[in-house]
């Protein structure tokens, strides 16, 4: 519970924090960059897989706990949750990749 919640807020803090550099520019009446406009759909693109992993996290919490209420013996693990989670945080990671390389943002080093 607690590592799906960490990512959760991980993804969750990057994903404000490029909304916030995004739209840091929106006083100005200039057209948002390459950059802000990048910055800008990779936020909203994770911001709902950090709300997916929020939720996964409570039913999976919800869900055991019953199970330890009901004293059900048996296994207390999810086989698909977690391989599904990974696989849109896949999903999205490389959705971000291309984003930049549609963008044109150069990385400096």
């Amino acid at each position: 519970l607690l590592s799906w919640l960490h990512m959760a807020i991980t993804l969750g803090s990057i994903s404000a924090v490029l909304l916030g550099f995004a739209g840091a520019g929106a006083g100005d009446q200039a057209a948002p960059s390459r950059g802000e406009r990048g910055a800008h759909m990779v936020g909203m693109l994770l911001l709902p897989v950090s709300i997916m992993f929020i939720g996964y996290a409570l039913l999976t919490f919800r869900w055991r706990g019953k199970q330890i209420h009901l004293r059900v013996n048996g296994a207390f693990h999810d086989p698909v949750g977690p391989v599904v989670l990974g696989a849109i945080l896949m999903l999205s990671l490389c959705s971000v990749f291309v984003i930049f390389l549609l963008e044109g943002v150069a990385i400096k080093l």
